[in-house]
């Protein structure tokens, strides 16, 4: 996997997987080596939000990608990076209730 999941469970950024052509179309078959990466998605209560929660993701370590929906982007959160601190930061918005989010694929300890 090259780029961050948005709505593929147990994937994560580095993973190796297998895929079937199926109709001209890769589809998903299976996980065959973990990349050791984790990949959270979170969802926004208001755009001007989305900006500033990726720039504190990013100083901690982290990559972000949008998707299609304004306010939800994917977080890839690299095995270097302590997925204590980036929950902590996530919680705190959480606790405000201006956002919440999804743990998709978690291969940190």
């Amino acid at each position: 996997m090259d780029n961050i999941p948005f709505y593929a469970p147990i994937v994560s950024v580095d993973d190796i997987i297998d895929a079937d052509l199926v109709v001209n179309e890769w589809v998903f078959s299976s996980v065959m080596k973990l990349g050791g990466h984790s990949t959270i998605r979170v969802i926004s209560y208001g755009a001007g939000l989305v900006t500033t929660v990726r720039k504190e993701l990013a100083v901690l370590g982290c990559r972000t990608e949008l998707s299609n929906v304004p306010t939800l982007f994917a977080v890839d959160i690299p095995p270097s990076v302590d997925y204590a601190l980036v929950i902590s930061l996530l919680e705190r918005y959480v606790a405000a209730g201006s956002l919440d989010y999804e743990e998709s694929s978690i291969q940190h300890q």
